[in-house]
């Protein structure tokens, strides 16, 4: 019986995990900020619990968040007022991981009502054009 000698085998180096890609975050622009503190301006509380944040502090460093109602990536209702609302970071959160729960508590909470928040969606989503929204936004 021959013997046949088995090399070690070299194992190789795990990779350490990769960072997620750059291009799939939004950026925060100039216009980011001042779309945000004047939503925060306007509401000046977290709309769900009424929380006003840290008194004595300027509203935008309060611990009070823009959200929007429709996600900010697409461009025509990134700055657009009415897609805006503020909350404070715990609602903003939460309503993130229950985005269908956030849609019911606008239309209950009379932000926005059933018909404005389709014209919003339709418009958010290029379905119809900004005279259109403005016309159904007018007419409820």
């Amino acid at each position: 019986m021959t013997r046949t000698l088995v090399r070690p085998v070299r194992l190789r180096r795990r990779t350490p995990l990769k960072k997620p890609s750059r291009k799939f975050r939004i950026s925060v622009r100039k216009a980011d900020i001042i779309a945000s503190r004047a939503v925060k301006e306007r509401d000046g509380c977290c709309l769900r619990c009424k929380q006003m944040g840290k008194p004595m502090v300027p509203v935008s460093a309060r611990g009070l968040q823009a959200a929007h109602i429709f996600t900010r990536r697409i461009l025509r209702t990134r700055f657009l007022h009415e897609n805006m609302i503020t909350l404070c970071a715990g609602h903003h959160s939460y309503f993130h991981a229950n985005p269908g729960q956030f849609l019911a508590w606008v239309v209950k909470s009379g932000i926005l009502t059933g018909e404005h928040l389709i014209a919003l969606r339709q418009y958010h989503y290029g379905w119809i054009s900004l005279e259109e929204y403005e016309r159904r936004r007018d007419a409820t």
